[in-house]
């Protein structure tokens, strides 16, 4: 159970970190995340869970947090953004004019510098799945048919939220994505009342699986390219002023999905050890 204080804890620092992906604020993001990753780590069931779980707990939730922080270090620089992204979120070019703009993206320092960060996000999200995963599935061990539902009704709902924005107007998204976390919440509801927290880790690592998959994809569409002499290179910068709502809602993931997995977690491992 969550103390209030532990609750308006978590609570604040998830708004905050939402509100600073949503207005592009590396500061508000990342103190943020790290509020409620610190939260976590301090949660008196994860630190009375047995040394192994809570070692693969709390190296989770590093690891989210330094995958965070890495991620949001770039929105300080636009030009630092990688190749892949260029086009889509460029919204200070004071002191950057297109010559400057398209030498440094034919740099291969700087391509292979932008990969890099792409490619640390992705592995820090990787190995910290990985170490929630493990130990989500170890305890689940002896009930692993309470699995399929959750993820399967996770994955459903995850590529339904992909698709909220064909709704058209603000109002028609916005009562279609009020639709999807009603249904979401009812089923997982049932499956939390019949398997306990099972379900809840079961969600929670199949929505960081994705958020891993997705950093792993970004880092290879950002791959350095060899520059070939003679080859015409042509640079879009698309500037944007509007709030950054995928940003928001992958920060309101990992968040709400690291919480739940190593809440989760950590109830299966007091009840496993009584």
């Amino acid at each position: 159970m969550l103390s209030r204080t532990t609750g308006l804890l978590l609570a604040g620092g998830a708004l905050v970190a939402v509100a600073g992906g949503l207005l592009g604020s590396p500061v508000a993001t990342a103190g943020g995340c790290l509020v409620v990753f610190v939260v976590l780590a301090l949660h008196p069931e994860v630190r009375g869970a047995s040394p192994v779980f809570r070692v693969l707990l709390w190296s989770g939730l590093a690891l989210f947090a330094a995958a965070v922080v890495v991620h949001v270090s770039a929105w300080t620089d636009p030009a630092g953004l990688g190749v892949a992204e260029l086009s889509a979120r460029f919204q200070d070019p004071v002191g950057l004019d297109t010559a400057e703009l398209v030498a440094r993206f034919r740099d291969p320092a700087w391509q292979r510098a932008q990969f890099q960060r792409h490619l640390l996000v992705a592995a820090c999200l990787t190995l910290g799945f990985g170490a929630l995963a493990g130990a989500g599935v170890y305890l689940s061990r002896r009930r692993l048919r309470a699995l399929p539902v959750p993820v399967a009704v996770t994955l459903l709902a995850l590529f339904l939220l992909v698709l909220l924005p064909l709704f058209g107007s603000f109002t028609n998204v916005a009562m279609a994505a009020g639709v999807l976390a009603g249904g979401y919440l009812w089923v997982m509801r049932r499956e939390f009342r019949r398997d306990g927290a099972i379900p809840i880790v079961a969600a929670g690592v199949t929505v960081l699986a994705v958020l891993a998959w997705q950093a792993a994809d970004t880092a290879s569409r950002n791959r350095p390219e060899p520059v070939e002499p003679g080859v015409f290179y042509s640079v879009a910068v698309a500037i944007d002023t509007g709030p950054d709502v995928a940003s928001a809602v992958a920060v309101g993931l990992l968040l709400l999905a690291a919480a739940g997995t190593v809440l989760a977690c950590a109830q299966l491992a007091r009840d496993s050890a009584s």
